[in-house]
């Protein structure tokens, strides 16, 4: 059924056109044969930085004037007290790179890549740097995937994709040693000046890890490594050749080089007669000569570009620093590695505190009265689920959905689902939509209660008065566990990190094309049918709460975790007596906990388990403790009525 819907919505990469007029194409910089950089803008008046354009990265970050390390002191730092455009947030991530590290600030601006300007940017302003001693550029210019972002970013390529500022989704790098030949990177599409005949296209392994496949690596005819085939990763960052330790000693071996320190050299006099090294991918011989893999230090001592890891897995794995193929035009991209956020960490340090000081950002300062609010109403199922109603398609094909924190994908049934939970529901049929569009990303991901598998494919979606186009969504082509539920989809409010079709979920979407007044959303949820209940986006209507809202840090960006204190029944602590994490999770009906301390709690509120489940007696209910959860000094007390839930009539 996959393949029918692919068939009968094929999208070829030879239709794309690269000659087209909208096309923009920006020069960079050859730094030694090492990297290669360009320059952007950031600000309210523009600000000048030169970056790494790096497929291996999903961030933009340069450095901040509140950054004292030696290596910001050396470079432009960015003056956000100059920028008027300049907007601040209270999030922190940090990224570890092959040669060094960042701790950064999120923020937004205005940033101009040649003639493309991405207004409201999202990206870091670097407080700590290390590692970048004697790096000739300022900051780094990601353009991987969303789904590797610490900081949960959307990369400028994608947010200039989407808000249709290139005419194809498509960027291109050409790298060149001849200063006067130039190299440049294009959005847009591939300039034809710069190839001849056909380029050569290669399948990525998988959606959302930029992966290809690797036939072999040669030398002299003969196979070297990746013998069997294997994974390989192309990096616009990086200025080596990474690949298991044993085939790079044996590649040094081949070629005469001797270890220095952490270098391998070999004779200057000797590189022209060094044989090349042939790349094989998707059947195409990539050849990189002697010149190309051998690179010169500041002594003008002439090492090696390869570099040895330790394999952790059977699968054999390289890092191809696409700056050694020189004049070949790279249309892939792959990302390094992704790290954690360090919130933690930079709370603690006084650079921070000076800079938060400085724009202060007080969420009482939200309007919550604004005009620019969407009130959305919520159905409650039995108490177990809180659903609404969305509208996909033109004209519009309506869906109920539950509003979910605990994941970040959007989903509906498609028509080509037959699964036994697809027949009972509302199903998209894509063919009645004018302004549908179909990818061939696949994905899938599994909840507590269930699985589906699908594939990504792009319409309007509507949430009340809110208009998202052409976003991002997936079409369930497989459904398990769902029978019997009466919704038809999720609607994933979590942050875009987590997303397991690397789509943008449609709250960040809203959020940055401005159709929300604040990034905020919130959630009112009453047992009582009359009360109703809603979700809110863009602020908070006074009239659901009364008296301060109470604000609750998360522990990082990223994911809908708090802190919580401790878990108490009258008066007692029951649970979490160090201090535990937290899930904020409106998809479930459910609290769930570590056993033995669930265990315990069934105990004390006196439940009997029968089947899978605990039950009280029905007449017990107004008799039973609260429990109460402290969150950040504030205590949340849950009645029975709350935690007691009726299944057919039992409690």
């Amino acid at each position: 059924m996959l393949n029918n819907f692919v068939k009968e919505h094929a999208y070829r990469l030879s239709q794309i056109s690269f000659r087209g007029s909208n096309l923009t194409i920006h020069p960079l910089r050859n730094i030694r044969d090492f990297f290669y950089v360009g320059n952007i803008t950031v600000g309210t008046p523009p600000q000048e930085f030169q970056v790494i354009f790096d497929t291996g990265s999903s961030e933009l970050w340069v450095p901040s004037i509140f950054c004292n390390s030696s290596t910001c002191s050396k470079h432009n730092r960015f003056r956000h007290l100059e920028s008027s455009t300049f907007r601040l947030s209270r999030r922190t991530f940090s990224i570890t790179y092959g040669s060094g590290r960042i701790e950064a600030l999120v923020v937004h601006d205005t940033v101009r890549i040649g003639d493309l300007v991405s207004t409201d940017q999202q990206f870091g302003l670097c407080l700590e740097e290390s590692g970048f001693e004697g790096m000739r550029f300022d900051g780094v210019l990601g353009l991987s995937y969303t789904n590797i972002s610490p900081s949960g970013a959307i990369p400028i390529f994608y947010k200039l994709k989407n808000e249709g500022a290139i005419s194809e989704p498509v960027f291109a790098f050409y790298l060149s040693k001849d200063e006067r030949e130039g190299s440049v990177v294009m959005f847009g599409g591939a300039d034809h000046r710069y190839y001849k005949g056909e380029l050569n296209w290669i399948p990525l392994m998988k959606a959302g890890d930029w992966s290809v496949h690797m036939d072999r690596i040669s030398m002299k005819r003969k196979v070297i490594a990746c013998s069997g085939g294997c994974k390989a990763l192309v990096d616009t960052g990086s200025s080596c050749i990474v690949g298991p330790s044993t085939l790079v000693n044996n590649i040094w071996k081949l070629i005469g080089a001797t270890p220095q320190g952490s270098e391998h050299y070999v004779s200057c006099s000797a590189v022209n007669s060094l044989p090349s090294i042939i790349f094989t991918i998707k059947s195409n011989n990539y050849r990189v000569p002697g010149q190309a893999y051998i690179l010169k230090d500041s002594r003008g001592r002439c090492f090696t570009a390869f570099k040895g890891h330790q394999q952790s897995s059977s699968t054999e794995m390289w890092i191809l620093a696409s700056s050694l193929f020189f004049c070949q035009m790279l249309g892939e991209r792959i990302p390094l590695r992704r790290v954690k956020t360090m919130t933690k960490t930079l709370s603690g340090k006084n650079m921070l505190n000076n800079f938060l000081k400085e724009h202060a950002y007080r969420l009482s300062q939200i309007s919550f009265h604004g005009s620019n609010l969407t009130i959305h109403p919520l159905r409650n199922i039995r108490d177990l689920f809180y659903m609404g109603n969305i509208t996909i398609g033109t004209p519009p094909q309506e869906f109920l959905v539950v509003f979910d924190t605990g994941s970040s994908d959007l989903w509906v049934p498609s028509d080509f689902c037959t699964s036994p939970a697809c027949s009972k529901h509302f199903r998209f049929r894509h063919l009645q939509s004018s302004t549908f569009r179909l990818t061939n990303k696949t994905f899938s991901i599994e909840y507590g209660s269930g699985t589906m598998e699908g594939i990504v494919a792009h319409d309007t979606v509507r949430i009340g008065d809110l208009v998202s186009t052409d976003q991002p969504f997936g079409l369930s082509m497989t459904e398990s566990g769902f029978e019997g539920i009466p919704f038809d989809g999720v609607l994933g409010l979590n942050y875009p990190n987590i997303s397991f079709s690397g789509a943008i979920p449609i709250f960040d979407k809203l959020k940055n094309q401005g159709a929300i007044s604040e990034p905020v959303f919130a959630f009112y949820l009453s047992k009582d049918e009359q009360e109703g209940s809603v979700v809110m986006f863009g602020g908070v209507d006074h009239r659901y709460y009364k008296g301060e809202l109470k604000w609750v840090p998360l522990i990082e960006a990223g994911d809908w975790i708090v802190h919580m204190d401790c878990i108490s029944m009258r008066r007692k602590v029951i649970a979490c007596s160090g201090g535990c994490e937290a899930v904020v999770d409106t998809g479930v009906s459910m609290i769930k906990g570590p056993k033995t301390l669930v265990d315990n709690i069934q105990k004390l509120i006196g439940a009997t388990l029968r089947g899978f489940k605990h039950y009280v007696s029905c007449s017990a209910v107004d008799t039973l403790p609260s429990i109460t959860f402290t969150i950040n000094g504030i205590n949340y007390r849950v009645p029975a009525r709350a935690y007691i839930l009726k299944v057919r009539g039992k409690y």
